[in-house]
């Protein structure tokens, strides 16, 4: 409720549901930028962060995630 959120270049695999938009009211956001299985948006766009920062392409964050996963 009344969240604001801005996901960007996210893998959602094997779910049937990312966001349940059941718990959104008028203030609500989710802005969803370039992800893999969330497309979802609610109310208009998110915050934008102060700062600079670069993202991953979204075609190999799975496989980063999964190589850095797990004990070493």
């Amino acid at each position: 409720m009344g969240c604001n959120i801005r996901v960007e270049n996210s893998v959602f695999q094997g779910i049937t549901n990312a966001v349940d938009s059941g718990h959104s009211d008028s203030a609500s956001i989710l802005q969803s930028i370039g992800n893999q299985g969330l497309s979802t948006n609610i109310g208009g766009a998110a915050f934008t962060p102060s700062y600079a920062y670069t993202l991953d392409d979204v075609a190999t964050v799975a496989a980063t995630v999964q190589a850095g996963a797990g004990p070493k």
